[in-house]
């Protein structure tokens, strides 16, 4: 990540991603690396935000926001994304990229990038607290 990142330009979150990396290569104690893993989610969410309001609107995302979603489908595939994200599970990746509408359909706009942020930036625990209230404010139980 932080290869990318310096590819960017984007200084601050190429620190902290080296930060991250290190403590997880070093096997840190968990409250090293989700001290390491907040501050560079703290400068990855800005960062994002500032590339999403730089680019012209995507409109093939706003398709997939109008498009139908069967809320089943929608209660199955957010319980799964749930569940992979409690266990720390990288699969939340893959997930996310085949139900991409999906989410798009379940998390608000302003929601959407930051857990995209969030997914692709291997911070599950706040991916799952994003996805909690997405699933709240849509009435949809999660387990």
């Amino acid at each position: 990540m932080h290869g990318v990142a310096a590819n960017l330009g984007a200084r601050g979150v190429q620190a902290r991603a080296a930060d991250l990396e290190q403590a997880l290569r070093e096997r840190a104690e968990a409250p090293t690396v989700a001290a390491r893993q907040e501050a560079f989610q703290s400068t990855l969410d800005p960062f994002i935000a500032r590339l999403r309001a730089a680019l012209p609107p995507d409109p093939a995302a706003d398709a997939a926001t109008d498009q139908v979603v069967d809320p089943q489908q929608m209660a199955d595939v957010a319980a799964q994304m749930q569940g992979l994200l409690g266990r720390f599970d990288a699969a939340a990746t893959e997930l996310f990229d085949t139900h991409r509408g999906l989410f798009r359909a379940l998390l608000s706009p302003d929601r959407f990038p930051i857990f995209e942020a969030q997914i692709t930036g291997y911070a599950f625990a706040e991916a799952r607290t994003t996805l909690a209230q997405a699933a709240a404010d849509k009435d949809l139980a999660l387990p």
